[in-house]
């Protein structure tokens, strides 16, 4: 499996869409319980735990959708595909930070 195949399986089929609607019903239920007293009492909202409790959803649900692809294709082939590379391939993606 190539890396192209993945990329094309997390824009395709819905699954940005469906990555989204989770992302905000998710995202928005934690950033109530974790930010709700600043968000209601009108204190300091921290903006970058506002944007990861989106995001962090969004990237499980994509990563759940092209887990089953891999898996459906991998059954369908006979080709060996391992979380370790997918899990790999989506840090990469959303986290760009190499470490050194």
């Amino acid at each position: 499996m190539q890396l192209s195949q993945v990329f094309l399986w997390c824009v395709s089929d819905g699954v940005p869409r469906r990555s989204l609607y989770v992302a905000l019903i998710v995202g928005t239920i934690l950033n109530l319980i974790n930010q709700g007293d600043a968000l209601f009492s009108g204190g300091d909202l921290n903006v970058t735990k506002i944007i990861l409790t989106f995001v962090v959803p969004y990237c499980v649900a994509t990563y759940g959708a092209v887990s089953y692809r891999a898996r459906r294709a991998k059954a369908g082939s006979g080709e060996n595909i391992s979380a370790h590379r997918l899990l790999s391939f989506f840090l990469a993606r959303f986290f760009p930070i190499r470490l050194e």
